[in-house]
């Protein structure tokens, strides 16, 4: 039952969702702090990503996560508890550090999967999912720290040998878990 009503909202997103197209700006800071906005004030912003439209017409993302998931060895479960915790099943969505799309991928991330469009959805989710794909080899299986190598970045997690002791990993570790759990 929980299955069908997923499906529900996703359709019910799916069809609710009006495309929502906005640039992203970079600015680096006199102190080397990089800031991203969708709405630059003052000066020194430059554009870093031009939004490309998104359409989702004829996509089953269902079927898409399925496939691109079983393609890179990993459990589709997984991959939709990526994408819950990340953007929510929401596709226009860009994090305030520039990562994009269902499963909030950074750019940089996009290029070295391979992918050259991170707006697009089926490219985001193999960008994502081959990722996340690698992650899980380099952490031998282990699904808590290739999440939180997701999340925070694999140096992170191999200087602190474990899950880093910062409270948003740990709760997008735990949120994660919990989905695919069957616990949300």
């Amino acid at each position: 039952m929980k299955a069908f009503y997923s499906c529900v909202i996703v359709v019910a997103m799916m069809i609710g969702s009006m495309p929502v197209y906005a640039d992203i700006f970079v600015k680096v800071s006199p102190d080397g702090t990089i800031e991203y906005s969708d709405c630059p004030s003052g000066k020194g912003w430059k554009v870093y990503i031009k939004e490309k439209k998104v359409e989702v017409q004829g996509l089953d993302v269902q079927e898409l996560i399925v496939r691109v998931a079983r393609r890179y060895g990993v459990a589709p479960g997984i991959i939709r508890a990526i994408i819950r915790v990340e953007s929510e099943m929401r596709e226009n969505v860009v994090s305030s550090k520039g990562a994009i799309g269902l499963m909030q991928i950074m750019p940089e991330t996009a290029r070295d999967m391979g992918i050259d469009d991170p707006w697009d959805t089926r490219q985001n989710i193999v960008a994502g999912t081959r990722y996340f794909a690698l992650l899980l080899r380099r952490y031998n299986g282990d699904i808590r720290l290739a999440l939180a190598a997701y999340n925070a970045g694999p140096s992170v997690v191999d200087k602190y040998h474990g899950i880093p002791p910062f409270e948003e990993t740990r709760e997008y570790v735990k949120r994660a878990m919990a989905y695919i759990e069957g616990n949300k």
